[in-house]
């Protein structure tokens, strides 16, 4: 027998022993394993998992199946058989199976197996935040409706068995324990216990209007068998942060007034959407809250929210009964008075006509003269003064009812809309007209003017003649200049997102620094934001700092990584030189460059003094000020800080692009500052981008923000100007069992020019 073999064989002997499996003492529980009858619905498409329970793994029966998890479940039911046939041979079938099973134990290793031994006692003692957890795809249990029994079903033509070996090693070794872990039930259905199939449906699309993604609703049941509605997903909580949430319903009561309270918002804001508008909020214990006018809206106060709303909407509708009222008099007025200068103006029109006829010939002009004086025979009307009591006793209030249904507040709205719409279509024609009549005014006027001014030349014969035959211009229209204002054209600078526009943010940062940095600068940016960024902000401002304790403990830390070396010591291969046989990875790309150090850089030997320090670190401060005055960013982007301090304006601060980072930053405190600074295309700031972190003696580092999203400003020579303040939650996954709730306090900053 070979070395190989022998290896393999004891190789899958210790796995056996580790599992606790004797294949000639096989127990009798793994002897009788049957095939359950499994009836899969054929109505059930949803690949994902929607239920999870607490199992005792001695009631989970073990099946093997020919087949890998891509197949579907008839082809895999097809292909089932009984473990025993894979752990015994008893025909000539058997030994390919037992092979299997062989190949099976080879492929997979201890240490996968007790890190889901590790999985399962957390689960235990806590569900994750989001219920769903890594890997539980490996999971294939099953529960036979008619039979009352687990199952799972192990699939041999895949490459992780790790969940089965698990699960059969407790089995053997916890027999006589009621030991559970906790899985997703593959192909089961929400039961009905809490609401019906239809409304989990709902309930799916009435949160996704809100929270603007779909979320996952999970049926969970815990160690006692007692089943809860959990729905998770994510949510925008401020500008484009998103939060996860969690909303756990407990009982079929929770359940049923939850169900209610996003129907009835759900129909208010589809039905009305101008009218309603429900904001979604963190809540305190990490789920939803529902907001509208800044008021929090719960199923308790949704009876009173119906009959207040139906208060005021009652009220608005009075009173814009009551304009309606009075606009179509006004309107009825105003057609009265076109009508009549209509009238007015064509009896002035066809006495003009008259006059420009008989203006043609002289005999016409003799006549016209002889005729006699042009009268008007049409008085003006003006517009008469409206009355504004109205008769309401056609809207008859009933505020002495102690409820309103949600039917009769959308009937009122849309009573109202449709009442609104009159409303503006009268306000139209009412505007219409008026204009209309001040056009009619207008000419009237100019007409009367003219008819004056023919009369005034008829003092004689001879001086009306020398008027008829000036080359007078009529002008009967009314001439109305409407004055065009212009706009001058405004040049917006792009606005950059840190989600939609994340590579090309880092991109151009990265490539514009290589262009205006030296090899000195991005060191000593390099140097500010490492840890010694408080001591630079302590020259910066002039406060007083211990560098002598600061010195100290970075000649202990270089003790301790043995890079301490003599004053006189001279390093013949310098900081920069990097062997070129070296290949690193950085964002996904290979590069042979060297990854800055920074007790290198500062350079620090056990003969340096305070004053040696302090005065690099002038140094340092010296050319970061340079360094700002050539650089910016050259786009609009906003960066974030979280601090739970007052914003130092004195120093340097490093602020991230992404708020999620900077938010990460801070825990368990309970109100977290998020500092938000707008910065315009020429504000002087400074990206991390690669060259920060890296040479690039060889050329070949990556271009972009791999290390980091974090950009550097000197925030005291920063004009900055409060123009917000908000108050938010947000929750923080540290892992899927460590989740906070963390209160924020945003405050916003427009950087002015100075």
């Amino acid at each position: 027998m070979s070395e190989e073999t022998n290896e393999k064989i004891e190789n899958i002997q210790e796995k056996l022993n580790y599992i606790g499996l004797d294949f000639n003492n096989i127990p009798d529980f793994l002897k009788h394993t049957e095939i359950l009858d499994f009836r899969p619905e054929r109505t059930y498409t949803d690949e994902s998992y929607k239920v999870y329970q607490y199992v005792p793994i001695n009631d989970i029966q073990i099946i093997f199946t020919k087949a890998n998890r891509m197949n579907s479940i008839q082809e895999k039911y097809q292909n089932a058989s009984s473990i025993y046939n894979y752990l015994v041979v008893q025909n000539e079938d058997d030994i390919i199976k037992h092979n299997t099973f062989l190949k099976m134990l080879e492929t997979v290793e201890i240490q996968e197996i007790e890190d889901i031994s590790e999985e399962q006692d957390n689960l235990n003692n806590s569900i994750p935040f989001l219920v769903k957890y890594d890997k539980n795809y490996l999971w294939e249990i099953y529960y036979s409706q008619h039979l009352h029994k687990y199952f799972m079903l192990v699939t041999t033509e895949d490459k992780e068995y790790s969940s089965f070996f698990y699960l059969l090693r407790e089995q053997l070794k916890n027999r006589d324990e009621n030991k559970k872990i906790f899985v997703p039930i593959s192909h089961m259905d929400y039961s009905t216990e809490l609401l019906g199939k239809d409304e989990f449906k709902d309930l799916e699309k009435y949160v996704w209007k809100f929270t603007g993604e779909w979320p996952n609703v999970y049926e969970v049941y815990d160690k006692e068998g007692k089943p809860s509605i959990q729905i998770c997903g994510k949510t925008v909580v401020y500008g484009k942060l998103e939060s996860i949430y969690k909303l756990k319903l407990k009982d079929k009561e929770s359940a049923s007034k939850f169900f209610k309270l996003v129907k009835a918002l759900f129909i208010l804001e589809t039905e009305f959407p101008h009218n309603y508008n429900f904001e979604v909020q963190i809540a305190q214990d990490g789920g939803l809250e529902f907001v509208y006018n800044s008021k929090i809206i719960t199923y308790d106060i949704l009876e009173n929210f119906i009959k207040d709303e139906y208060k005021k909407k009652f009220e608005s509708l009075r009173i814009l009964k009551k304009e309606e009222k009075i606009l179509k008099e006004v309107l009825n007025n105003l057609k009265i008075i076109e009508e009549e200068r209509e009238k007015e103006y064509l009896l002035k029109q066809k006495q003009v006509a008259t006059y420009l006829k008989c203006r043609k010939s002289f005999f016409g002009k003799v006549r016209y003269f002889f005729k006699g004086k042009l009268k008007e025979e049409i008085k003006r009307t003006e517009l008469p003064e409206t009355k504004i009591e109205v008769d309401e006793e056609e809207i008859k209030e009933e505020y002495e009812r102690d409820f309103y249904t949600l039917e009769e507040l959308i009937n009122l709205c849309k009573e109202l809309n449709e009442t609104l719409t009159i409303v503006k279509d009268i306000k139209m024609d009412k505007a219409a007209l008026e204009i209309k009549n001040n056009n009619l005014k207008v000419k009237i006027n100019n007409a009367t003017k003219f008819i004056e001014e023919i009369d005034s030349h008829k003092k004689s014969i001879f001086e009306f003649w020398k008027f008829a035959n000036k080359d007078n211009t009529l002008a009967l229209e009314s001439g109305t200049i409407e004055e065009k204002q212009q706009v001058k054209s405004k040049t917006f600078d792009t606005y950059y997102d840190y989600i939609d526009d994340k590579e090309e943010i880092a991109y151009k940062i990265d490539e514009s620094q290589r262009k205006i940095l030296s090899k000195e600068n991005t060191d000593n940016v390099f140097l500010a934001v490492t840890k010694f960024l408080e001591a630079i902000n302590a020259i910066k401002s002039g406060v007083q700092y211990n560098f002598s304790l600061e010195l100290e403990n970075i000649k202990n830390d270089l003790k301790s990584l043995q890079e301490l070396f003599e004053a006189e010591e001279f390093d013949i291969f310098g900081n920069s030189v990097h062997d070129k046989t070296k290949i690193s990875i950085l964002g996904g790309k290979k590069h042979r460059e060297k990854k800055k150090e920074e007790y290198k850089i500062l350079e620090v030997n056990k003969d340096t003094d305070t004053i040696a320090f302090v005065s690099r670190l002038h140094g340092i401060v010296n050319d970061l000020d340079k360094i700002f005055e050539k650089n910016n960013l050259g786009m609009q982007l906003n960066v974030y800080q979280a601090s739970v301090k007052s914003l130092n304006t004195e120093g340097y601060g490093i602020f991230n692009i992404n708020p999620q980072n900077a938010l990460y930053k801070i825990k368990n405190e309970p109100i977290v500052n998020l500092y938000a600074m707008h910065l315009k295309p020429t504000t002087p700031a400074i990206g991390l981008s690669n060259i920060i972190y890296y040479d690039n003696i060889n050329k070949t580092l990556p271009v972009g923000m791999d290390i980091s999203d974090e950009v550097l400003l000197d925030v005291g020579k920063l004009n900055l100007e409060l123009k917000r303040q908000r108050l938010f939650r947000v929750n923080i996954e540290y892992d899927i069992h460590n989740i906070k709730t963390e209160t924020i306090c945003a405050y916003e900053y427009e950087i002015k020019d100075k």
